[in-house]
């Protein structure tokens, strides 16, 4: 009998400490590749919603012009964007619209009008090293570059994977 009992505890420790490496697995890819953000607000509308969960990479580099990412802001809040243009790239916004090297950008998922801050950034503009100017879907809602200007490699936290829409919950 107290060869069972013994095996038994010995099988139910063994479960416990391949359960408990589960757990600590899942909290180490959560915690250094993955993360998530809670889109609020409009700003990426149409394509996100107020509310959307986004689960974004962390080990992303190198993002390209139409990469969704989660960046830092001015005031250190993570806010969801649309990079439009790179390292190089001279950006140009006009009462016509958006131009990147002299050429108009296509946009299917953009809503609202171009609209400039008194107060943001001068244009044209070339975008500098390890930088990227970032705007967001709703062009006459959000702040983005246009407002607080390119954003730095360093303060980009991800490439956008995977939306949840969560609006009903």
């Amino acid at each position: 009998m107290k060869k069972k009992s013994k095996r038994l505890l010995h099988e139910i420790l063994g479960l416990l400490l391949r359960a408990g490496w589960t757990v600590l697995t899942v909290i180490a890819v959560f915690v250094l590749m993955i993360g998530v953000h809670i889109n609020k607000g409009s700003g990426m509308s149409p394509s996100f919603k107020n509310k959307d969960i986004v689960i974004f990479y962390r080990l992303s580099k190198g993002f390209e012009s139409g990469d969704v990412v989660v960046y830092l802001d001015s005031s250190g809040n993570k806010i969801l964007g649309r990079v439009v243009a790179v390292s190089g790239d001279t950006v140009d916004i006009t009462g016509e619209g958006l131009k990147i090297n002299g050429y108009f950008k296509e946009e299917r998922y953009t809503s609202g009008e171009i609209l400039l801050s008194e107060t943001g950034t001068e244009f044209p503009l070339t975008v500098p090293n390890e930088s990227y100017f970032i705007l967001s879907d709703d062009r006459s809602e959000a702040a983005d570059s246009r407002l607080f200007g390119t954003i730095s490699a360093s303060d980009i936290k991800g490439r956008a994977i995977l939306t949840i829409r969560s609006r009903d919950f």
